[in-house]
């Protein structure tokens, strides 16, 4: 019997232990208060929102349960963790508690925690209450001191006026000290100070007149109660871009690219503006000599000027590129504020086009040099057609040459220069003096067509 009288005593003693490691605490960020007995909130405006968290510290070397935490009284709300919670030795739990009050007057409530009990009390006295238009239009919505009112977006140079009232909700003349608006760029247009009747109410507005496309922040003061309130600026939305292409647009060109905006901005904008190209056959390999002349490469900064309603490259009005020597399609994509806008251009099939056509002779030998591209990388054939002195063709007339396995080694294995090449041919003179030999005509042949040159004379 004594045995078990002995265990129960030590079990209370241990329960009572544990209990006494709880202290209750208000934080404010880092720092923290003792409290006991009777804590103050201080006063508030009818729906005003005060909030306070406190914090329960286990102070002791023993880890404490919390599993009980309750509040009663009317307008008094506390949430807790998640019950039951353990508390190691020197951890804390918060415990925020929250109060909003309709009427005047003063209210208390008792706060439970384990087996500590703090009363609370805060005051609500005689103020207006703040009443905002919802975002429907037409509902109407109490706003606590402390509460954020958010003016919108509003265009750069421009300004809106929102509504807002303030009511007496009491059986009293209500006299307002003080209304006040700091924060540039807000305003605060109604009166002040006034006085409201019982029941009654006033029309205020805060008015927002953004100079730059940044976000704002200022405070409306009422007695000192004080409402954040916040907006932002934002630039006129920029004109609808579009792409032109001024020039020769076929393969071995350089044709010039413009932005033309719809209309003339009101702002300046940076965008970028990237070049892409697919191959007419997925067996060709990409064109390196595609590419923005002034960059070397296949990306621009584009630059919007107020007021200018033609984008800038640099400090030029167009950007100027190579059209290359492979056949596909060419794919620009403009991305510029909120605006993307793409360009696609069509770099067609074509016969071989020959830059240059050399002849020149050695003492028996006759030597055709021709640089060109092809920008489908599919020569098959090349032709050559002599004359004598005298025009006439020489026997045994066009000499036609298959080509294609020498032209399909060379692009194979020549990926850095595109469609370009450079052919060299000899012909071995017999039966008469090379002399005799005085102009030729040659074709290159490709699946597109053929090109044909004018007689090139030999020296």
């Amino acid at each position: 019997m004594s045995a078990s009288l002995s265990a129960v005593a030590l079990l209370l003693l241990c329960s009572f232990s544990a209990f006494a490691q709880l202290r209750l605490y208000v934080a404010d960020g880092a720092l923290e208060r003792e409290v006991s007995g009777l804590y103050d909130l201080g006063s508030a405006g009818p729906v005003d929102l005060v909030e306070i968290r406190l914090r329960a510290r286990n102070v002791g070397t023993a880890a404490v349960l919390l599993d009980t935490v309750r509040i009663a009284g009317q307008g008094f709300s506390v949430s807790p963790p998640s019950l039951p919670f353990s508390i190691a030795p020197g951890n804390a739990a918060d415990i925020r508690v929250r109060f909003t009050g309709t009427g005047t007057g003063s209210y208390s409530a008792n706060l439970v925690v384990n087996t500590l009990s703090l009363l609370l009390r805060v005051t609500v006295v005689a103020a207006p209450v703040l009443v905002i238009l919802g975002d429907d239009g037409v509902s109407r919505l109490d706003i606590p001191a402390g509460t954020s009112i958010y003016m919108g977006r509003v265009l750069k140079g421009q300004s809106a006026a929102r509504p807002l009232w303030l009511e007496n909700r009491g059986r009293d003349p209500l006299a307002i000290r003080s209304v006040a608006m700091t924060g540039v760029p807000f305003n605060y247009r109604g009166p002040s100070p006034f006085t409201l009747a019982a029941g009654a109410s006033q029309r205020v507005d805060v008015e927002f007149a953004p100079a730059s496309s940044v976000a704002y922040s200022g405070t409306l003061t009422i007695d000192g109660r004080a409402f954040p309130v916040t907006g932002v600026g934002y630039d006129p939305p920029l004109p609808r871009p579009s792409i032109r292409i001024d020039g020769n647009t076929a393969s071995g060109q350089q044709p010039k690219l413009v932005v033309q905006l719809a209309s003339i901005p009101e702002t300046s904008a940076t965008g970028t503006l990237r070049m892409e190209f697919r191959p007419l056959m997925a067996s060709l390999p990409d064109d390196p000599g595609i590419r923005f002349t002034s960059t070397g490469g296949r990306n621009m900064s584009v630059q919007i000027r107020a007021g200018d309603a033609q984008a800038w490259f640099g400090n030029q009005r167009e950007a100027v590129f190579q059209t290359g020597t492979t056949a596909g399609t060419l794919t620009w994509t403009l991305e510029l504020s909120t605006h993307t806008e793409t360009y696609t251009l069509q770099l067609l099939p074509s016969a071989p086009l020959l830059d240059t056509a050399l002849a020149g002779r050695r003492t028996q030998d006759l030597d055709v040099t021709l640089n060109g591209f092809d920008n489908t990388r599919s020569i098959t054939q090349a032709l050559f057609t002599f004359y004598d002195t005298a025009g006439r063709p020489i026997s045994p007339g066009t000499i036609r040459t298959d080509i294609r396995r020498e032209f399909e080694q060379f692009f194979t294995g020549s990926t850095a220069t595109g469609g370009v090449f450079t052919m060299r041919a000899s012909f071995p003179v017999s039966g008469g003096s090379a002399v005799q030999v005085a102009s030729v005509e040659v074709e290159i042949v490709n699946s597109a067509g053929g090109t044909r040159t004018q007689r090139i004379s030999f020296p």
